[in-house]
């Protein structure tokens, strides 16, 4: 019988480098010709940023709640398998989340069917023991689940500043999860608060303060100096404002298939970056290169970088990553 919890094996308290938690679910991609027929992947923007950052050479943990089916332990298997160790609830009587994906000469359109997933009952009590961990990374999705998964991101903050963790935060504005746009904005805001470094795309940005510059946005919502700001402006590139210093990288430029994941992909490579120490301008580019590297492909993870490649990575040696 399926255990009612994944617990992480063998973990040492202080060998976290990244813990995460939020909602994964199973997406039924479309084939683009032909009959109906679908190709089963996983989506969740954390662990999306999750196994990025395990490629990049950290450890991770990943906290959630599945239904107890074959779903949810596709998920579990499909996290694992990436390197990522997991903390799951089981809900024998909530299903795990369903997406279902379609691209489309319009781009690619994605529909939910989560409203009564396991994921939706996250709480207080699923908050991972933070204890020795570098990174707490959160996004502004779980807290549009419920209630109570709005708490377990106060919880896992808390237990953050408890423990002497830095906390990323990646706004992920949501609107069709959130009542309106005004209470996703208050409390998304709130969120960027308690954060040593948040992610936030341009669109984003506007819609929280009325501008997507990133002095002035720091500004509207009263960000510390010491706070690190990632301004994302699509393919264009993204800014990076930190102790008052602005820099800026251009991405790349590459085929486009889906730029679901990007921003995850983006938001990955820029925690490994700061794991290893790099300055502000070298993790915008650690950041594109793996977003770069998403957006050639359907799905949310990128492949496996060689050993090759990652050593140019890590010397600087940024080559336009072209997917064969």
């Amino acid at each position: 019988m399926e255990p009612r919890n994944d617990e992480p094996s063998d973990r040492d308290a202080t060998s976290w480098d990244l813990v995460t938690m939020g909602e994964t679910m199973v997406a039924f991609v479309a084939e683009p010709d032909g009959p109906a027929r679908f190709t089963a992947t996983c989506i969740g923007a954390e662990t999306n940023v999750a196994v990025g950052f395990v490629q990049f050479g950290g450890r991770a943990l990943w906290a959630s709640r599945l239904g107890d089916d074959a779903l949810g332990r596709l998920v579990r298997d499909t996290v694992t398998a990436h390197g990522v160790e997991v903390a799951v609830d089981w809900d024998r009587d909530r299903p795990t989340g369903v997406a279902v994906k379609e691209m489309g000469d319009e781009g690619t359109r994605v529909r939910y069917y989560r409203s009564e997933s396991a994921a939706r009952q996250l709480a207080p009590c699923h908050v991972p023991d933070l204890t020795g961990s570098s990174y707490l990374h959160v996004t502004g999705i779980t807290p549009a689940l419920s209630s109570s998964a709005s708490e377990a991101v106060d919880a896992a903050l808390a237990s953050a500043k408890q423990n002497s963790v830095r906390v990323s935060f990646d706004v992920n504005l949501r609107p069709a999860l959130w009542p309106d746009l005004p209470t996703a904005g208050e409390r998304l805001r709130d969120l960027c608060g308690h954060a040593d470094l948040i992610f936030v795309g341009s669109d984003e940005a506007d819609a929280l303060a009325g501008t997507s510059e990133p002095r002035a946005f720091a500004e509207a919502l009263g960000l510390a100096p010491d706070q690190e700001l990632v301004l994302k402006d699509g393919p264009r590139g993204a800014f990076v404002l930190h102790h008052g210093q602005l820099e800026w990288a251009d991405a790349y430029s590459v085929p486009v298939v889906d730029v679901t994941g990007a921003g995850d992909a983006f938001a990955a490579g820029y925690l490994a970056a700061m794991r290893e120490d790099q300055p502000p301008g070298v993790r915008l580019r650690w950041g594109h290169w793996n977003a770069a590297r998403v957006v050639q492909l359907v799905g949310d993870i990128p492949p496996i970088a060689s050993s090759e490649e990652m050593d140019r990575v890590r010397s600087l040696d940024f080559e336009t990553p072209l997917l064969a």
